[in-house]
């Protein structure tokens, strides 16, 4: 049985197809695609395997899937990704029939309400018929001090609705270091480096 993982960040495994609700979906890697006035970006690595589904913002962008796994990996991305975005990402990942679903928030959420982040995400736990979905708490970053303390609230949110609603909650403290993303696993305070994907995929590694 094909087995797939999808990366926001949450992971879901979910069956069914997106073409009555997408207008487009990219098939090819870096294709573009725009949904709803929202543009995101779909990378495939590998060919066979069990296949993993990665959802996220500009940091889920640079992932390169195929250093840290042999099998089949999926990334879904797009640029300040909120959790008002998650509806979309989830219909985009349909395609590939997931089994498993990864959703990694990002700095977006800071300008979302706790109550818009709970409903976003308690709407999309109900309607989903996955296994398991796994969603990871957004990093504060550098670059952006005064939304830290923010971001820590909106974190405190979607580990309740992930508790609520039966999903795991990712911590992702250990990247962090003084309240923002660590220096060392960064180029500019807000994204990856290389160092810094491979912390990530060490997090991911001990939960999957």
């Amino acid at each position: 049985m094909k087995k797939i993982v999808f990366l926001i960040m949450v992971l879901m495994g979910c069956n069914g197809g997106a073409d009555e609700f997408l207008p487009k979906i990219a098939n090819n890697v870096g294709e573009l695609t725009s949904i709803h006035e929202k543009n995101f970006t779909t990378k495939e690595y590998g060919e066979s395997g069990e296949t993993f589904v990665f959802v996220g913002g500009s940091r889920i962008y640079g992932l390169e899937c195929n250093k840290y796994f042999s099998n089949k990996c999926i990334t879904i991305s797009t640029s300040g990704i909120r959790s008002s975005d998650l509806k979309v990402a989830y219909e985009l990942s349909k395609k590939y029939s997931p089994t498993k679903t990864i959703i990694h928030l990002g700095v977006g959420v800071s300008f979302e309400s706790e109550k818009e982040i709970y409903d976003n995400l308690s709407r999309l736990f109900e309607s989903s018929d996955c296994s398991k979905i796994y969603v990871t708490g957004a990093i504060p970053t550098v670059s952006l001090e005064e939304t830290n303390a923010n971001i820590n609230e909106k974190n405190t949110i979607i580990k309740q609705a992930c508790e609520d609603y039966g999903a795991i909650f990712i911590n992702m403290q250990e990247m962090t270091e003084s309240g923002a993303l660590m220096a060392a696993y960064s180029y500019d305070g807000l994204h990856y480096n290389n160092a810094g994907y491979d912390k990530f995929f060490e997090i991911m590694l001990d939960i999957l």
